[in-house]
C-alpha cells in the first residue's frame, strides 16, 4: 500500500498570556495557509529508506520509530520507503517541524495499521506542548484559537476554528536573513523573558475577543487588519528582550512598515520570524503589492508569495497498487 499526505503551513500570531495568571499559560492565535506545504509519500518496503532534505531526516526517523513502537514493533524504524517530496522552509516561522512530524507519523501509522489522530500523534511526538496551532492546522485548517496549557501541561484545547473568507490573502515575505530561533535556543529565550505587565495580556484578550473575532465573523477586512496589526505589536513587545525589538530584526520591522505603506490592511511577524506578512481582503491588491515590493529598491531580497487560508487540514490518500484498488483513507472521526 502507498500513502500520500499533503499539508499546508501556518502563521503563528502569538501568545495571549505568557505568565498564566489565571491558571492557563500561553493561549495561541494562528492561521492555516494553503501554501507552502508538505508532500510526503510512503510505502511498504524491504527496509527503511528515507529520501528528502537532510534537514528533516532526523525528525522523520523519530516519527517513524515512535509510531512503530506504538504498533508493538521493537526493531526501530519500520521497513518503509518514505519520500519527502515537498517541504516548508525550515526555521522561518511557518511551522515546518510540526507539519513534517505529523505527516510522517500519519503515513507510518496508516501503513502499520495504527489507529490514531493528530492530537494523539502530537503528544507521542512531543509537538504542540505550548501551542496547538500547528497541530490544529494539520487536523482541520482555518483560523485557530487555543486555550493555553494548565500547570500540569497537556495539549492546549481548541477554542475556535473558523474558515477565512475565500478572497482574503496573506502576502508572506521570507527575507534573506538569519533563521528564526528554535529548539534549545527557543526554550532558553522563553525561560528568561521578563514578566509581562498584566495590562498587556488584558489588552491582547480584548483585541481578540472584541476586535479580531467579530471582524472575522462579519468578514470586515479593514477591522480585522487593524486588530491584527495591533495584536502583533503588543505580542512583539512581550519579546523585546529576546528579539531586541518588536520584530525579529530591523529588516523585519522595515518590511512590516513597507507592507502597510503599500496598502496592506494589517501586517506582522509569524512566530520568531523571519517570515513577515501583510493581510489583504482581495487577491488583486495582494498581487499588485507583491509586484511592487519585488520591484522596490527597499526590498533587500528573498521570497514573496501570496497564500489564502486553508479550509481543511491534511489530505491523506491511500492506494493498493497490486490490484489498482483505491481505498478510503483519512483521519479518524
Amino acid at each position: 500500500m502507498k500513502v500520500r499526505v499533503e499539508t499546508g503551513s501556518r502563521l503563528h500570531l502569538g501568545f495571549l498570556d505568557l505568565e498564566g495568571g489565571v491558571g492557563r499559560r500561553y493561549g495561541s492565535l494562528g492561521i492555516s495557509l494553503n501554501r507552502p506545504g508538505v508532500l510526503l509519500e510512503a510505502e511498504e518496503a524491504a527496509a527503511w529508506f528515507y529520501q528528502g532534505p537532510e534537514a528533516f531526516r532526523e525528525r522523520v526517523e523519530e516519527a517513524a520509530g515512535a509510531v512503530s513502537l506504538l504498533a508493538g514493533r521493537t526493531e526501530g524504524v519500520p521497513p518503509i520507503r518514505l519520500c519527502l517530496r515537498k517541504v516548508i522552509p525550515p526555521h522561518v516561522g511557518l511551522g515546518s517541524g510540526t507539519q513534517v512530524s505529523l505527516a510522517a507519523g500519519t503515513a507510518v501509522a496508516e501503513l502499520l495499521g495504527v489507529r490514531t489522530d493528530p492530537r494523539q500523534l502530537a503528544t507521542l511526538l512531543r509537538r504542540g506542548r505550548r501551542s496547538g496551532i500547528g497541530v490544529e492546522a494539520f487536523a482541520g485548517g482555518g483560523f485557530l484559537l487555543d486555550g493555553g496549557i494548565r500547570g500540569d501541561g497537556g495539549t492546549p484545547p481548541l477554542l475556535l476554528r473558523r474558515s477565512l473568507p475565500a478572497s482574503w490573502r496573506f502576502l508572506v515575505v521570507l527575507p534573506e536573513t538569519a533563521p528564526g530561533i528554535s529548539g534549545a535556543a527557543e526554550e532558553q529565550a522563553l525561560a528568561t523573558l521578563p514578566l509581562v505587565d498584566p495590562s498587556v495580556t488584558g489588552e491582547l484578550c480584548r483585541l481578540v475577543l472584541l476586535g479580531l473575532l467579530p471582524s472575522l465573523v462579519e468578514e470586515d477586512g479593514i477591522a480585522f487588519g487593524r486588530a491584527l496589526t495591533e495584536i502583533q505589536r503588543l505580542v512583539g513587545s512581550c519579546f523585546l528582550a529576546a528579539q531586541g525589538g518588536v520584530y525579529a530584526s530591523p529588516l523585519s520591522e522595515h518590511l512590516v512598515t513597507l507592507l502597510l505603506e503599500m496598502g496592506a490592511l494589517g501586517a506582522g511577524q509569524s512566530s520568531w520570524g523571519p517570515a513577515v506578512f501583510g493581510f489583504f481582503d482581495d487577491p488583486l491588491t495582494a498581487e499588485q503589492v507583491r509586484k511592487r515590493l519585488l520591484g522596490s529598491r527597499e526590498f533587500a531580497g528573498g521570497t514573496i508569495f501570496a497564500a489564502g487560508g486553508a479550509r481543511e487540514g491534511a489530505r491523506i490518500h491511500c492506494r493498493k497498487d497490486a490490484e489498482g484498488e483505491k481505498v478510503s483513507c483519512g483521519l479518524p472521526e
